[in-house]
């Protein structure tokens, strides 16, 4: 969300700005040219050019217990439990996954500590039941995903009719938590490990 006390606003209405959106085909000694054919004059450029936030845990590849990589799992669309385990990755645990980033309120640093004493939790559980992995279960990802989809929907970027770099290729809001923090922490830490887990 852009939060601007008029300023920035202003700046761009300057006699000396111009917005421009053409696509910038090249550079020249004194500036660069776009699409349209005009050299754009400049003194700076600020070469930013985007980031894919829907292409989670990229460039690592990562491969599961059944030896597929997290994105032929994903195959575009990630999704985590929590935003921290998927199956068929045993005592693999996300920071940041899928559905753990807020819109306008909130803390990425309580999302994170969250997802962090959960695996500290989980790695307990491995050690105290003398296993060698936990995973989550397919069905307890699938519910958690409907409940946060369902949510996501109702909030203003999960609309259909609005476009943002909340939402991956499929239409899908991979990006936002749409709860609270309270929810999140009671998620993570009122874990039932005997039904919505798998233990190796």
């Amino acid at each position: 969300m852009l939060r601007d006390n008029g300023v920035w606003a202003a700046a761009l209405q300057r006699p000396n700005a111009a917005l421009v959106t053409n696509p910038i085909v090249r550079f020249t000694e004194t500036g660069l040219v776009t699409a349209d054919g005009v050299e754009h004059p400049v003194d700076v450029v600020v070469y930013a050019t985007g980031f894919t936030a829907a292409e989670f845990l990229d460039p690592m590849e990562i491969r599961g217990a059944s030896g597929q990589t997290i994105k032929e799992y994903w195959k575009g669309d990630a999704k985590a439990w929590g935003g921290i385990a998927v199956p068929d990755f045993p005592n693999f645990f996300i920071l940041l996954g899928p559905n753990t980033n807020y819109v306008v309120h909130g803390s990425q640093h309580f999302m994170m500590e969250c997802a962090t004493e959960f695996a500290v939790e989980a790695i307990h559980q491995v050690l105290r039941r003398g296993i060698k992995g936990i995973e989550v279960k397919q069905e307890a990802l699938d519910a958690f995903v409907e409940r946060v989809d369902a949510e996501n929907q109702r909030r203003a970027w999960g609309r259909p009719q609005i476009s943002n770099w909340y939402k991956n290729r499929f239409g899908r809001v991979s990006q936002v938590w749409p709860f609270s923090h309270r929810e999140y922490w009671q998620l993570t830490h009122d874990v039932d490990f005997d039904s919505d887990f798998i233990s190796h």
